[in-house]
């Protein structure tokens, strides 16, 4: 079912997202997907399929909209700000309170970071949110990367180029946001909030490290690298040890 929920803050402007309703689940499994992903990859809608099945009402989020198709109430992606990101996630969280005491967000690639910069920003949720990184990225490569791969128009302040296989702009204060926050690893180890870092072997599987490295007391926090997948973990049996992998920190830690 898909869901719109109107932002208060953001000039009425809608977030969108894929519910998975399960009537005995008490925890929402929030996807976060990464910089020109959505609800609309292969990974979000097996891993919402999935914790649908094994228990858990799903998620799956568009805080802004990549592809420019759906209404022009949606966010777009060529005028985001990393702040924006961080509010819509928070007018998210406070839509599904009430129904969901606990909330588990899993953030993939960039969501990773989202989720990490969120819960810096609002730390009263962190009481009740398990934290799962898949393969994230590091805040600090993702300007170089715009830089290197994208082109800048002086005209229109944005930059033009390709993520996940899809034209895209980014605007040049989202890059100069990029360029002004404190490093995400950093935040990370700062927060001190337990997580499972999951890093896929033939993607961003040293960011994963990175992240883990950081940590002084690693009590808590778990740490798994899938081997032969890469950063879309596109294989059943990748998909399988990722949930897995996931699913047991959910319930043990």
């Amino acid at each position: 079912m898909e869901v719109r929920i109107k932002s208060k803050k953001l000039k009425g402007k809608i977030i969108y997202g894929d519910f998975l309703e399960n009537e005995k689940a008490t925890a929402l499994v929030i996807f976060l997907s990464g910089l020109a992903g959505g609800r609309e990859s292969r990974l979000l809608k097996n891993s919402s399929k999935w914790f649908f099945k094994n228990g858990y009402s799903t998620l799956s989020l568009d805080l802004c909209d990549t592809t420019t198709k759906k209404s022009k109430n949606s966010l777009k992606l060529e005028d985001m700000r990393i702040s924006m990101y961080l509010t819509g996630l928070k007018e998210t969280m406070d839509f599904f309170r009430k129904k969901y005491p606990t909330t588990i967000l899993i953030g993939h690639s960039f969501g990773a970071v989202i989720s990490i910069l969120f819960l810096e920003k609002y730390p009263k949720y962190a009481l009740n949110t398990k934290l799962i990184l898949w393969d994230p990225s590091i805040l600090s490569q993702i300007a170089p990367w715009i830089k290197g791969y994208f082109r800048f128009d002086s005209h229109t302040k944005k930059y033009y180029g390709k993520g996940g296989g899809k034209k895209i702009a980014i605007n040049i204060n989202f890059y100069n946001d990029l360029l002004s926050a404190k490093d995400s690893p950093d935040i990370f180890q700062s927060l001190k909030h337990k997580a499972c870092i999951i890093g896929a072997e033939k993607g961003a599987k040293e960011n994963a490290k990175e992240y883990f490295k950081v940590l002084r007391d690693k009590k808590g926090f778990r740490f798994h690298t899938i081997r032969a997948t890469g950063h879309l973990f596109g294989t059943k049996k990748a998909q399988k040890e990722l949930f897995d992998t996931t699913r047991e920190f959910i319930l043990h830690g």
